[in-house]
């Protein structure tokens, strides 16, 4: 019985995203505007992003993006799931529900602050149980902000996060300071 309940729950939480996504992705296909700078435009996308960790495990993350944004703001809604798993585990792949809000600001054209806002729900499979839980290499829920800035052909992105406990009663949230450097190639 609890187990029917669980899928069911389950279910319209897929089934809701699901149909935002269709929704706005036929209600927002011609989404660029250029008529006024100070008003806000909005695009939607879809996509997929895929991270191997050698010997450790993996994530791919399927994300649809609503953005609405003017000259220096920003605000995006994000639903989609995830995928994600270690390479020595014996279960099946985490499969999770995911929401997320980011917040923008642009300082100047190469400096951007930002506030995020993420929750990823326990995985629908493995019995809630989650395998990557609290690790910041996963997809994890969070709060954070922080600022990105590019010079030349190298980016920085550093701020505070803290990593959300949901998969118990017990608050073991996790403070960290992120710091990203990536070069372009």
């Amino acid at each position: 019985m609890w187990i029917k309940n669980y899928v069911q729950i389950y279910l319209k939480k897929f089934l809701t995203i699901s149909i935002i996504g269709l929704f706005c992705n036929e209600f927002i296909a011609q989404t660029e505007t250029k008529t006024n700078p100070k008003k806000f435009k909005s695009t939607f996308n879809q996509q997929k992003e895929f991270e191997v960790y050698a010997n450790y495990g993996f994530f791919k993350t399927y994300k649809n993006t609503l953005s609405f944004y003017n000259n220096k703001m920003g605000i995006s809604f994000t639903a989609g799931h995830t995928v994600q798993g270690l390479t020595l585990s014996s279960k099946l792949p985490d499969i999770q529900l995911m929401t997320e809000i980011v917040l923008t600001y642009d300082v100047k054209s190469n400096i951007q602050i930002y506030a995020l806002g993420k929750y990823v729900d326990r995985p629908i499979n493995n019995s809630g149980e989650s395998q990557s839980y609290m690790n910041p290499l996963f997809e994890q829920s969070e709060f954070g902000m922080g600022i990105k800035a590019s010079i030349d052909d190298l980016e920085f992105d550093i701020g505070p996060k803290l990593i959300l406990d949901t998969q118990s009663l017990n608050s073991n949230n996790s403070f960290r300071i992120n710091t990203k450097i990536s070069k372009k190639f």
